[in-house]
């Protein structure tokens, strides 16, 4: 028991010190960005391929973009 506790908190303070960090913030960004790019590119030839209304292909954009928001904090 005093073992397991001791490496919880280890892991506690390993994750402040991330947090603390900037790192782990800015690459969430950049990745944010990155995916948000290839979702507009996708967008774009899916719209111009096939005849989706903008509305269903917006309602996709908000839907994929919240999986991604989700992926990102639960990674980070």
């Amino acid at each position: 028991m005093q073992r397991v506790k001791g490496e919880r908190r280890r892991l506690s303070e390993l994750n402040r010190g991330e947090r603390k960090g900037g790192t782990t913030t800015t690459t969430a960004t950049i990745i944010i960005i990155l995916i948000t790019i290839i979702i507009i590119i996708l967008n774009t030839t899916i719209t111009t391929n096939i005849n989706i209304t903008t509305t269903t292909a917006i309602t996709t954009t908000i839907i994929i973009m919240i999986i991604i928001v989700v992926v990102v904090v639960v990674v980070v």
